[in-house]
């Protein structure tokens, strides 16, 4: 049962609590071009790691890619309610004549990190909620004596609107590993809107992370189309909107 060849791994998966093991002997190095699971049209991300296979025949050391299921996890009833309170922060930020963003981070079922865009108010563009919510955190790291990466890394964000590129790059560094939010940011997004940031193998980048998209994704979309139909007093003056 010796496997020489990538079309011939094909024949063989190992599927265990959702993991699709495709094993093979690499014929050149850094070539990975196993077609399966991609052709069938399940959408997977791979990781590579070395095991030991013994059959009847041949004991090898083989080449692994695993395949992991990428499907989002479902939303449950406490995510909703963490969600419902990121809308709470993101109608404070509207209120206060910020783009209508709010964002949570949650650990071990308890609020580490929150925060709403402040870009309006500190004059620093890189001031959103996901922003000002990291920082938090990690005050609160510091203040309980609890290590940063521990933390981040068992962690959940829930945000009113798809992290922009520049927040999803962050929460990969922090290797957070779900992010939950409402709308789809078309312009800015950066789990698959515009970039696939989340999701994307990029080297050296941290985690890819998995989200959950969608949870009151119309209410998010209309607290935007609020914002963006008042003067916005810290626009360039071309930029200003004219009131018809």
């Amino acid at each position: 049962m010796g496997i020489t060849s990538v079309a011939a791994a094909s024949s063989l998966l190992l599927l265990h609590k959702g993991f699709i093991l495709v094993l093979y002997e690499v014929p050149q190095k850094g070539d990975h071009r196993l077609r399966g699971p991609r052709d069938s049209g399940i959408e997977v991300k791979k990781t590579h790691t070395t095991v030991y296979l013994k059959t009847l025949f041949t004991e090898r050391i083989l080449e692994c890619i695993i395949y992991v299921s990428m499907e989002p996890p479902q939303m449950t009833e406490e995510m909703t309610c963490w969600m419902d309170k990121a809308f709470q922060m993101a109608q404070d930020a509207l209120d206060n004549g910020e783009v209508p963003v709010g964002c949570l981070l949650v650990h071990d079922q308890q609020i580490v990190g929150q925060g709403r865009n402040e870009v309006n108010e500190t004059k620093n563009a890189t001031r959103h909620a996901e922003m000002v919510a990291i920082d938090q955190a990690l005050e609160w790291c510091e203040k309980n004596s609890k290590s940063s990466i521990e933390v981040f890394q068992n962690t959940i964000l829930y945000v009113t609107v798809e992290p922009c590129i520049m927040c999803a790059g962050a929460l990969r560094l922090l290797r957070i590993p779900l992010v939950v939010y409402g709308c789809r940011n078309e312009r800015f997004g950066g789990c698959g809107s515009v970039l696939n940031v989340a999701e994307d193998d990029i080297p050296n980048t941290g985690a890819p992370f998995k989200y959950i998209p969608g949870y009151k994704a119309e209410k998010a979309v209309e607290m935007l189309k609020t914002f963006y139909k008042q003067e916005n007093p810290n626009a360039p003056k071309s930029k200003v909107r004219k009131k018809e």
